[in-house]
């Protein structure tokens, strides 16, 4: 039996407590239009399930090159902790643009802010507040 680290028991913990379930579906590799890096990496259909309640939410998730490299797919921990950081709501463009770094003057940006805004709205609806916090949590 391999023996998960502290972070991936973090995740397990967080998805045994909520009774939550992940499912990760492939959608081969891509460039991903918004990153400036121009780099060919996997893109995962993501699937997080409450089994009690039948509610689910789905998104795209971008994993890293290095996991490409390894043959790796993206762990509860890695989805999660990536997650976790999108469930801050920056309602101001400005604010957004100063919280990550990008210009206000860019069209590239806002479409990147509605998007996050987006996705941030999505998980607020999907989760509890007690669960946001915790998901907070791991990182």
């Amino acid at each position: 039996m391999q023996e998960i680290n502290a972070y991936e028991k973090q995740a397990q913990d967080f998805l045994t407590k909520y009774g939550l379930k992940i499912r990760v579906t492939s959608l081969g590799e891509d460039i991903n239009p918004l990153w400036d890096d121009g780099e060919t990496r996997p893109k995962y259909k993501i699937t997080i399930s409450k089994k009690r309640m039948g509610k689910k939410i789905s998104f795209t998730f971008w994993d890293s090159i290095a996991h490409m490299q390894e043959g790796k797919e993206p762990s509860a921990y890695d989805i999660l902790a990536c997650i976790s950081g999108d469930t801050d709501i920056h309602e101001d463009f400005n604010e957004f643009c100063s919280a990550f770094g990008y210009d206000v003057d860019s069209i590239k940006a806002l479409r990147i802010w509605r998007l996050y805004d987006r996705q941030s709205r999505r998980l607020h609806n999907f989760f509890s507040e007690q669960e946001l916090e915790d998901l907070r949590e791991i990182c």
